[in-house]
């Protein structure tokens, strides 16, 4: 879909008034650390399975091509929106031919938002209100579609090259969570996320985390758990953590064993992290050699209301 206004007819004609036929050539870059993680990670021969299971439920999210490209051009001058338009694209590369004033523009896009059932992309008059932010619940699902941004300054005159490259960066994480029950029964173990964004500035290339949500990690494989999210702070919080998971493992008297896993380093945009752990029989987890992690254990632990649990 390419979007197409009136241009100029005459040579001498006011550029600033009928405006200049530009192109955008808009890509994505999609820096991330997926295959190297699992290298590391899960080495071992015998943990393919596991790993092949995490490239399956990571690559709809974590692919280049755009489907729907949201584009916004702002006036610098007091940041107020001049136009926006929808694109459909299907690939990881797009030329998009349009036609703008001579004028100085802060120009913002989104890939991917449309179709993604956690988040949405609030449209504002003014350059520092485009946003995009999860759904309003207490606990979401992981992100089902890769969303990218960008921002490229433009300023517009009789001397302004007829096209410009704007780069796309995506915005989502990843948590695995992977488990050794090897010679130990669980009845149930349910896993949730805390600690990452809400919520993302275009403009500012930003994420904010309030309100405080959490994100349910469904099972991918036996005993290995993953979600795609927002990512962490990079600052940690006053223990050092930069965020946890909560997990909850059931024993066969129906006990129930907390287990709280904090990450001591950051998750950045783009990333996935991978932790492993073995079960032990009263329902802690050990992460065994791995100094990021730090755990806290409660035996026979009693509901709080801490979060809704969502299975599946």
């Amino acid at each position: 879909m390419f979007l197409t206004l009136p241009c100029c007819r005459l040579i001498d004609d006011d550029l600033s008034v009928c405006g200049t036929d530009l192109t955008f050539i808009y890509q994505t870059r999609l820096n991330t650390n997926i295959e190297s993680e699992i290298a590391t990670v899960l080495p071992e021969a015998e943990m393919k399975p596991v790993a092949d299971n995490i490239r399956t439920f990571l690559a709809p999210v974590f692919q280049p091509d755009m489907y729907d490209l949201q584009l916004y051009f702002y006036l610098s001058a007091d940041a107020s929106l001049l136009r926006s338009s929808v694109h459909s694209v299907n690939a990881s590369s797009a030329e998009i031919p349009l036609n703008l004033p001579e004028d100085s523009y802060t120009h913002l896009c989104v890939a991917n938002a449309d179709g993604n059932s956690q988040m949405s992309v609030l449209t504002a008059d003014y350059s520092s209100s485009l946003r995009l932010r999860q759904s309003v619940a207490d606990t979401i699902r992981s992100h089902n579609t890769g969303i990218y941004t960008g921002r490229y300054n433009l300023n517009i005159t009789d001397d302004t090259p007829v096209s410009g490259i704007v780069p796309l960066y995506i915005i989502n994480s990843s948590v695995a969570l992977v488990i050794d029950s090897t010679d130990v029964s669980a009845d149930s173990i349910s896993v949730c996320l805390h600690g990452m964004a809400s919520a993302f500035s275009v403009q500012d290339s930003l994420f904010s985390f309030t309100p405080h949500q959490v994100v349910a990690m469904q099972p991918i494989a036996p005993q290995c758990f993953a979600a795609i999210c927002l990512p962490s702070s990079d600052n940690p919080k006053e223990d050092g953590a930069y965020y946890s998971l909560d997990v909850l493992v059931t024993r066969p008297d129906s006990t129930i064993t907390q287990n709280i896993i904090t990450i001591n380093s950051p998750l950045m945009a783009g990333n996935l992290k991978i932790i492993r752990c073995k079960l032990l029989p009263d329902g802690r987890l050990d992460p065994e050699e791995n100094t990021e992690v730090g755990i806290t254990v409660t035996l026979d632990w009693k509901q709080g209301g801490q979060h809704d649990v969502i299975t599946g």
